[in-house]
C-alpha cells in the first residue's frame, strides 16, 4: 500500500501552514513496516546510469526504499501536543511554564496519524508506545491512558543513535 504523508521531520513545524510540510511517498508492507521511498537521479544532466549489483540500470534514476520506525510519526504529533498544552497552562496562569502533558486514551493520541500509521504503530506490539509514554490503568484494564514521557524518549532516541553509530562503525 502507498501513501503520500507529511515527513515526520517536518510535520512538526508549523501545522498551520501546510505549504511548508513537506510530503513523500511512503510504502506500508504487511502490518507494521513502513519504508520512505525515495527517487534518486541525475540532476542536471540527460544521461546517467547506476549500477545496481551486476547489472546497469541506464534510465538515470532510481527508487530506494528505507525502513522508517512508524513511533517517529507518532513523536512528531508529540511536538504539537506539547505547544498546544503549553498555551493551555499558561492560558490559565501566566506565570506557569510546565511542561506537562495530559493523560490520554491512546485512540485520541493517534488521531492525527493516517489509519497505516496506526495501524503500524500498533500491529506488531502494541507495548513498543512505552517507549514514548507513561502508561496508566488506574481506571481499569480496558481504559489505559498514556501520557508523553521525555526523558523515557530521549532514551529511546539514544538508544537508536547508538544502534546506529554501533552498524556504521
Amino acid at each position: 500500500h502507498i501513501s503520500n504523508l507529511t515527513h515526520p521531520s517536518s510535520a512538526s513545524s508549523s501545522r498551520s501552514n501546510t505549504s511548508q510540510k513537506e510530503t513523500q511517498q511512503y510504502l506500508r508492507f504487511g502490518g507494521s513496516d513502513i519504508y520512505e521511498t525515495q527517487c534518486l537521479s541525475s540532476k542536471g544532466n540527460d544521461y546517467g546510469s547506476f549500477f545496481v549489483g551486476s547489472r546497469i540500470v541506464s534510465n538515470g534514476s532510481m527508487h530506494v526504499t528505507t525502513r522508517i520506525d512508524p513511533l517517529f510519526f507518532v513523536l512528531s504529533t508529540m511536538s504539537h501536543l506539547k505547544s498546544s498544552t503549553n498555551n493551555d497552562n499558561n492560558n490559565n496562569n501566566n506565570n506557569n511554564n510546565s511542561k506537562s502533558y495530559k493523560w490520554q486514551p491512546l485512540d485520541q493520541l493517534l488521531k492525527d496519524l493516517p489509519d497505516d500509521i496506526q495501524k503500524a504503530v500498533l500491529h506488531p506490539n502494541p507495548h513498543q508506545m512505552k517507549n514514548l509514554f507513561d502508561t496508566t490503568d488506574k481506571f481499569g484494564d480496558d481504559m489505559i491512558l498514556y501520557k508523553f514521557n521525555e526523558t523515557r524518549t530521549l532514551g529511546w532516541l539514544h538508544k537508536k543513535q547508538s544502534n546506529a553509530h554501533a552498524v556504521l562503525q
